[in-house]
């Protein structure tokens, strides 16, 4: 049976691996691992800001072939950009980025490729602020042997 330890080192691993690849497209000016917008202040030339954040998971009753977890994750997409037009096209762009670099992907060496999902859970534009975030929920479902 695996330890809530062993568990965290998972779910950190597949956040660290997300951060990584989103990092890696070098379409984002940072990539925050472990907060959500409003927690880090992120400077403006550093835009636009993704962040990677643990928002829960569930684990399974433990079976003869292992226990069986659901990481969920949130991915938030921040732009800032004059131009409404400009503005959205960008985050239209670095959402099919996000999708495709986590959805049925085998993230942080633990889970199955089919076993990954992200979907948009919400847009928030903010004229007054030349801003639009835009949220992703991501999940990735993993087994532990042992």
């Amino acid at each position: 049976m695996s330890t809530g330890t062993d568990r965290t080192l998972a779910d950190l691993a597949i956040l660290r691996d997300v951060r990584d690849r989103l990092a890696a497209t070098k379409l984002f000016g940072e990539v925050v691992l472990g907060a959500s917008p409003g927690q880090v202040e992120i400077p403006p030339d550093l835009d636009p800001v993704a962040y990677v954040a643990r928002s829960g998971w569930r684990d399974e009753e433990p079976t003869s072939d292992g226990e069986d977890r659901e990481l969920a994750f949130g991915v938030w997409i921040h732009v800032r950009e004059g131009d409404p037009e400009q503005r959205f096209a960008k985050a239209v762009e670095l959402e099919a980025a996000v999708l495709a670099e986590v959805g049925g992907k085998r993230l942080g060496d633990v889970t199955m490729p089919g076993e990954t999902r992200a979907d948009r859970a919400s847009e928030d534009r903010r004229p007054e602020q030349k801003a639009t975030l835009v949220q992703l929920t991501c999940r990735a479902s993993y087994q532990r042997i042992g």
